[in-house]
C-alpha cells in the first residue's frame, strides 16, 4: 500500500518510439513525455504537439547550445530571446496547453555551455540571473509554464557547496529534480555498482534543504547494461515510491547511444521491458489489457544523438 500521506509519483519517459508502442511494450503507462531539445530548432507543432496529442503532460529540457564555451552571459543579455518567443507563440496559438520548462539542466557540472564550474563567466550568481530571465521571457509573453530546477545529484569533484548557492528564489522555481545514473565502468571515477539510492540520496539530503517545500524528483535517471539491470530498475521505482515521500516524478533516459556500448541506456530486453512495467504497475495497481508481445528497443542514430544532447546526457 501506498505510505500514508504520500502525493502521487509521476513517471516520466525520454525515449525514440510513440508513447502507444512504449506502453504496449511495457504493458504499463506513464505521465510524463520529456523531451530534450535544443532551444535554436524547438519548433512546438514538430516537437510538442503529438506528445499532447498522446495524452501526456509535456516537460521540456530546454538547451542552450552555443559555440561560446560559457553563455549565461549570452542568456542574460537575450541572446536566445527570439526563439523562446516564437514558441511561446507558437504555444499559445494551440490553446496554451501547460508545459514544465527545465532550462540549463545539471547546472551544477562542467559538461555543457551553461555549467558553473567552467572557467569564465559562468558564476553562480549569472546561473541565478540566466534562469530567471528565462523565466521572465515567458512569463511576459503570457506562456501557460511551470519551471523545473534539474541540479546534478553531486557536484563534481565531491565538492560539497550547497545547492543555496544555485537557489534562484521561491517564484522562478514550481519542481526541482537532480540527476542520478548508474555509470558503472564507464570510466575510473565509475567502477562500482550503484544503485539510484546510492547515487540519488546525497542529492535528495541537499534538496530537502531548500525553501518552499517544493516537489521533488528524480530529473534523468537509468543504468548501465548488466545482469542486474532489471533488478536495479524495479528497485529504482520501488525504492523511491516508498522510501522518499517528497519525490512527486521520476523521469528515466532510455535512449540508447549509438557506438558506446556503456551508453545502452534503453530497456534493450524482453525481460527488462516486463520487469520496469511490473514495477510501474505495483505503485499504482494501473494495468493495461495484455499486449501482443514486446517490441526490441531501438537504437540512436547520429542525427537523434544530436537532437538529443549534443554534450553527452
Amino acid at each position: 500500500t501506498a505510505p500514508v500521506g504520500r502525493n502521487p509519483m509521476k513517471i516520466g519517459i525520454a525515449n525514440l518510439i510513440t508513447a502507444s508502442k512504449f506502453e504496449k511494450m511495457t504493458n504499463a503507462k506513464y505521465d510524463i513525455a520529456v523531451k530534450f531539445q535544443d532551444i535554436k530548432t524547438l519548433d512546438y507543432d514538430y516537437h510538442v504537439k503529438s506528445l499532447f496529442e498522446d495524452g501526456k503532460e509535456v516537460v521540456i529540457v530546454m538547451e542552450f547550445f552555443s559555440d561560446n564555451p560559457t553563455n549565461l552571459v549570452d542568456i542574460i543579455n537575450g541572446l536566445y530571446d527570439p526563439y523562446m518567443l516564437a514558441f511561446a507563440n507558437q504555444q499559445k496559438a494551440d490553446g496554451n496547453k501547460m508545459i514544465s520548462f527545465r532550462p540549463l539542466h545539471e547546472f551544477n557540472g562542467d559538461w555543457y555551455p551553461w555549467g558553473t564550474y567552467l572557467e569564465g563567466t559562468n558564476t553562480k550568481a549569472n546561473f541565478i540571473l540566466a534562469f530567471r530571465h528565462i523565466y521572465m521571457v515567458f512569463k511576459r509573453a503570457r506562456s501557460n509554464f511551470k519551471m523545473q530546477l534539474n541540479y546534478n545529484c553531486e557536484n563534481p569533484g565531491d565538492d560539497n557547496t550547497s545547492f543555496m548557492e544555485w537557489w534562484p528564489g521561491e517564484e522562478y522555481v514550481d519542481v526541482v529534480l537532480c540527476s542520478a545514473y548508474n555509470r558503472s565502468g564507464i570510466s575510473e571515477w565509475h567502477t562500482e555498482w550503484e544503485s539510484l539510492e546510492d547515487i540519488f540520496a546525497p542529492g535528495y539530503d541537499r534538496m530537502l534543504e531548500l525553501p518552499g517545500n517544493k516537489p521533488l524528483g528524480v530529473g534523468e535517471t537509468s543504468t548501465v547494461e548488466g545482469p542486474l539491470k532489471a533488478q536495479w530498475l524495479k528497485e529504482a521505482i520501488e525504492t523511491l515510491y516508498y522510501e522518499y515521500p517528497r519525490v512527486e516524478e521520476i523521469d528515466f533516459f532510455f535512449i540508447n547511444k549509438e557506438g558506446d556500448e556503456e551508453g545502452q541506456w534503453d530497456l534493450n530486453t524482453v525481460h527488462e521491458q516486463q520487469v520496469f512495467g511490473n514495477a510501474i504497475n505495483k505503485i499504482r495497481g494501473d494495468t493495461l489489457a495484455p499486449t501482443m508481445g514486446p517490441t526490441s528497443a531501438p537504437t540512436m542514430t547520429p542525427t537523434q544523438m544530436v537532437t538529443v544532447n549534443a554534450f553527452g546526457i
